[in-house]
């Protein structure tokens, strides 16, 4: 190949290189999940929740010490369902019987936020955009123990 064609061949590539990188970085988005203790309303660091954008395989990213973690999604992604790993569910009374049908709308979530219900005490939080708030009791360490 001719140097000048290599050239050109190389400029071309290292110009249109970072065009498609924005292209692909504007096809996500951003959500903050924050996992919130549902008796204390403290946030529960350390926690991997389950998380399954639409019908992908679950992610599991674990929180830092203020509960909070963020993921991406596609923008055209339209629901999340969230379980928690090492904590037991605020979500409803009875046993987790629904667990993994209940989803939330990645539209509403990012346009209003979504507190996630809390049977397990009183606290609760209003709703921010870009923000799913998910109660959950830890697990104590003699639990996690023998589990």
């Amino acid at each position: 190949m001719d140097p000048v064609k290599r050239f050109l061949a190389i400029a071309v590539l290292c110009c249109y290189y970072p065009l498609a990188l924005a292209a692909q970085e504007a096809t996500t988005v951003s959500i903050t999940i924050e996992v919130l203790n549902g008796k204390t309303g403290m946030p529960v660091w350390r926690e991997s929740p389950n998380i399954w954008i639409d019908k992908e395989p679950s992610i599991n990213p674990y929180t830092s010490i203020h509960g909070k973690t963020k993921i991406k999604v596609s923008s055209s992604a339209t629901q999340l369902r969230i379980t928690p790993d090492f904590g037991h569910e605020c979500r409803w009374k009875d046993g987790p019987i629904t667990q993994l049908t209940l989803s939330y709308s990645i539209a509403e979530i990012l346009r209003i936020g979504v507190v996630s219900q809390n049977f397990c005490g009183a606290t609760t939080i209003a709703p921010t955009p870009g923000v799913l708030v998910f109660y959950e009791l830890p697990s104590t360490w003699r639990e996690r123990w023998y589990n």
